[in-house]
C-alpha cells in the first residue's frame, strides 16, 4: 500500500469502528464485565493486555491453500508497527479485506 493510500486509510479510523467494544466494556469469556481502554499497537506488551482494545486497518492478508487459519497485517499509525494477526477459530467463508477496520479486545 502506498503512503498516501495508507494515510487515507488510517485517517478514516473512527471510534465507531470499535463496534461492540465502543462503549468501553465487553462481556468476558466467564461472563464478567471487562472494562476496556483503547490503546495503540505500540503500547501492547507480550501476553494478555488486560483491559485493552486495539483498533487498526488491514494492510495485507496472507493466503494459503488452507483457509484456516487466516492471517492479516494490522496497523494503526504511519510510524507505528504492523502486527500480524492470525485467526484460528472461524468459518472458512470469513475474512477481511485491505482497508477494513478491525477491533480486538485484550
Amino acid at each position: 500500500v502506498k503512503g498516501k493510500k495508507l494515510q487515507n486509510m488510517l485517517g478514516s479510523l473512527r471510534s465507531s469502528h470499535l463496534g461492540p467494544y465502543g462503549d468501553g466494556h465487553y462481556q468476558g469469556p466467564s461472563g464478567q464485565k471487562v472494562e476496556l481502554q483503547r490503546r495503540p499497537l505500540s503500547a501492547l506488551q507480550p501476553g494478555v493486555n488486560t483491559g485493552t482494545v486495539i483498533l487498526g486497518k488491514v494492510l495485507f492478508s496472507l493466503t494459503t491453500e488452507e483457509k484456516v487459519p487466516f492471517t492479516f497485517g494490522l496497523v494503526d499509525s504511519i510510524e507505528g508497527p504492523c502486527f500480524a494477526v492470525t485467526v484460528y477459530n472461524m468459518v472458512q467463508s470469513w475474512g477481511v479485506l485491505i482497508g477494513d477496520s478491525v477491533a480486538i479486545p485484550e
